[in-house]
């Protein structure tokens, strides 16, 4: 059974957007209900800035059906500020609030600073802390971070890497958990647009994971200037596409989908 590819963006409250993608008598309050309308999931980033509360997480939920997921990066006091290290207690608090969410909640997203080399031992340390229950992923920015022991202690954790395309420290596309968690940066700048030809071949990726059971879950952070709504909604025509040819060339004589 092919497992779900969830497209969005980096967060969804952008003035940016106001007038362009929210129609402009769309307050603000509305823009995550009018978002959940095209997106089945978004990446809250705001969450890196300031730990939301229970309260808060709980609020977002009411406000998207009951299909949408949201995945939340961790507060950067956890993994810039204390830099993994001594995080039991906040890292407790951050997993309580998470639990406003309910079933709407996602991977969490742990986001290293890009002068944070690698260090096993570190790593292994902060790995048995995160709760069991719940899906993280990381995302590394120092190149020394991508080689193999790295990636057999995410494995052994199942925790996964995350496949940032950040230009100073592109990540490999190495599966290290039961899901592949990606962040498209747009190349070098925030408001850089992906190409069709670049959007075709993320495609062609999450398609081929897809077909072996792997779920996906994919997040545009090119948001300075938009093209994160254009790219994401794109990406996800060009996917619902892949699928419905699978279906059709599986049973070329009536072009049904199969179970249809």
């Amino acid at each position: 059974m092919t497992a779900p590819i969830r497209i969005g963006t980096s967060g969804w409250s952008y003035p940016d957007w106001h007038g362009t993608y929210y129609p402009q008598r769309l307050p603000a309050r509305g823009w995550l209900a009018f978002y959940a309308g095209h997106f089945p999931t978004v990446e809250l980033n705001s969450s890196f800035y300031r730990q939301p509360t229970a309260g808060q997480f709980a609020h977002w939920a009411t406000q998207v059906p009951d299909p949408f997921v949201f995945a939340v990066k961790a507060p950067r006091f956890i993994t810039h500020g204390l830099r993994l290290r001594h995080v039991r207690i906040p890292l407790r608090r951050f997993q309580h609030a998470l639990g406003g969410l309910g079933p709407k909640l996602g991977p969490v997203l742990y986001q290293l600073p890009p002068n944070l080399a690698a260090d096993l031992p570190l790593l292994d340390r902060f790995a048995a802390t995160l709760a069991p229950n719940l899906s993280h992923a990381i995302e590394f920015r120092h190149t020394s971070w991508f080689h193999d022991e790295t990636f057999a202690l995410l494995r052994r954790h199942g925790i996964a890497l995350c496949w940032s395309d950040y230009t100073p420290a592109p990540a490999p596309h190495k599966l290290t958990a039961p899901f592949l968690y990606a962040r498209l940066h747009g190349g070098t700048h925030y408001d850089s647009e992906y190409t069709r030809t670049g959007l075709r071949t993320w495609a062609r990726i999450l398609q081929k994971h897809a077909a072996t059971g792997v779920p996906s879950f994919v997040y545009f952070n090119n948001t300075s200037s938009g093209q994160a709504v254009h790219n994401a909604l794109g990406l996800q025509k060009l996917t619902a596409q892949a699928v419905l040819k699978q279906h059709i060339e599986s049973n070329p004589k009536t072009g049904v989908l199969k179970g249809g």
